[in-house]
């Protein structure tokens, strides 16, 4: 199941997704040192550039040597790379200036980033890394570990918010957990719901994307909502005219739905002779 996995990965998981939040910029928010007023204020502040710095030094090397490392590289915007070379003012600690020069040369060697990143907060990552550690995901999908799987897809979108792959994979273990024993029922309803999220996020990014729209009326049909799950159907077969796989699930959920919550009685057409082509395997990630 690779239980043991799980509580080192969640502590990753968390620590990389502090760069979706407010903590970069609060810390470079203090990086130069408070007027008289400000201090006084704050009934004294010694020190606490320094201790920004250390907080900045230290997350940025858990997320380069524990997610990014392996893979690529992790790159400083320009406005980053400034406040690095002035950080704590002419009147930083002789240790404070170490730290700050050896952190603008560490990260100044890989280049500078061509912008803020995806969260606007000035770090950004090579494109192999959210590859990689989408990769790890698919190897636990695989092995069937899927809440293994989740968290790699997680930490993957936090380097690479924009790829639709990443919710869509997502979605596939999070389904495949849900389906299995041993859940509470509100549990296995956040499970799905998340499901419904991650594939509406996935269509967002790409509406062609049948495997998105496959998986969003599946979770809909788990939580029994009929008309919402044909409607989520119907949307992919607009977005993906033709696709054999979700005209199938259409006609099965049909079949399959309260006849109350069945849509009127449709012209059917015949079927062409011959046999049908094989549609792609939408339970699979990639």
């Amino acid at each position: 199941m690779g239980w043991e996995e799980l509580p080192t990965l969640s502590l990753h998981r968390q620590m990389l997704g502090l760069m979706r939040t407010k903590l970069i910029h609060n810390l470079v928010a203090n990086s130069q040192p408070p007027t008289e007023e400000e201090a006084a204020e704050a009934m004294g502040a010694g020190g606490l550039t320094f201790m920004a710095l250390r907080l900045f030094a230290f997350w940025l090397s858990w997320v380069r040597f524990h997610v990014v490392k392996d893979y690529g590289a992790m790159m400083l915007s320009q406005r980053l790379l400034d406040a690095l070379q002035v950080w704590g003012g002419e009147g930083a600690s002789e240790q404070e200036k170490e730290l700050r020069k050896n952190l603008f040369e560490d990260f100044s060697r890989f280049g500078v980033a061509e912008d803020e990143g995806p969260w606007g907060h000035g770090v950004s990552t090579t494109g192999e890394c959210s590859l990689g550690v989408k990769e790890k995901g698919n190897e636990a999908f695989k092995a069937g570990r899927n809440l293994v799987a989740v968290s790699h897809y997680s930490m993957a979108m936090d380097l690479h918010p924009s790829e639709a792959s990443l919710y869509a994979n997502r979605a596939a273990a999070l389904l495949k957990w849900a389906s299995g024993s041993g859940l509470k029922p509100e549990e296995r309803e956040l499970h799905l719901s998340q499901v419904v999220v991650d594939c509406t996020k996935a269509v967002e990014f790409k509406p062609d994307y049948p495997k998105a729209h496959f998986r969003k009326a599946q979770a809909l049909v788990e939580l029994k909502q009929w008309s919402n799950a044909l409607s989520a159907v119907d949307v992919g077969l607009v977005a993906c005219p033709g696709e054999e796989t979700l005209l199938t699930q259409r006609k099965e959920l049909i079949e399959a739905m309260p006849e109350m919550h069945r849509p009127a009685q449709e012209e059917e057409e015949e079927e062409e002779e011959g046999e049908e082509e094989e549609g792609e395997d939408l339970l699979d990630v990639e």
